[in-house]
């Protein structure tokens, strides 16, 4: 379980979602940080747009994830190990 999770989690890391989604959360910080001039405002800002892009982005980015695996998912339920611990370490390292 623990080799799956350790694989898709670095697998996700190199995605370049991952680096788009950065980018966003980044550039908009910033941009808030700069045109609201309050660090308060800035942050409370921010924490809006967490809650509600947050659940949104991570369900589509999960789902694309799943569906561009699709193939090492069959791969990986071809060999002898329990089918727990394939979708444990997948579900753990895209959560994490």
């Amino acid at each position: 379980m623990f080799k799956i999770l350790k694989y898709s989690f670095f697998d996700l890391i190199r995605s370049r979602w991952s680096l788009i989604y950065f980018l966003f959360y980044f550039i908009s910080s910033i941009s808030l940080l700069y045109l609201g001039g309050d660090l308060s405002k800035a942050m409370i800002s921010m924490m809006n747009i967490i809650i509600i892009l947050s659940p949104l982005i991570s369900t589509l980015f999960g789902i694309m994830y799943y569906y561009n695996s699709r193939e090492f998912i069959e791969l990986l339920l071809a060999q002898p190990v329990r089918r727990t611990s394939i979708f444990a370490g997948q579900y753990l390292g895209l959560s994490i």
